[in-house]
């Protein structure tokens, strides 16, 4: 069957829930703002979770399968500088263009947090 957004939470997160969550949740508003008439929405419950995947493991590790490993272990390393490096160039070409109008400006609903 279709689904219902409002009948829908959707939970954002990343490691830590500094960067990648909210950036992921913000830009998943834009498009549900594109897609509908303001006010409404298709999926109005967004979170990004309090603290990220690495909080949550903490606090809740008999709910998760495997091991807790930080993308910051030796195995994750050239991964996570390849990432890096492909992220920082992304940035810079993006801000290096004219300027253009946000979308976020106007239509961006505050994300609530899940503690």
């Amino acid at each position: 069957g279709s689904m219902r957004g409002d009948r829908v939470a959707v939970v954002f997160h990343c490691e830590y829930s500094k960067h990648r969550g909210p950036k992921a949740c913000d830009y998943f508003r834009q498009l549900d703002r594109l897609n509908n008439e303001y006010p409404k929405l298709t999926f109005p419950q967004l979170f990004v979770l309090d603290g990220g995947y690495r909080n949550f493991f903490r606090r809740h590790c008999e709910m998760c399968e495997g091991n807790y490993i930080s993308m910051w272990d030796d195995a994750y390393q050239p991964e996570c500088k390849r990432q890096t490096s492909e992220h920082r160039k992304s940035w810079s070409e993006q801000n290096g263009r004219s300027k253009r109008c946000s979308i976020r400006s106007r239509s961006r609903a505050p994300r609530k947090t899940l503690n």
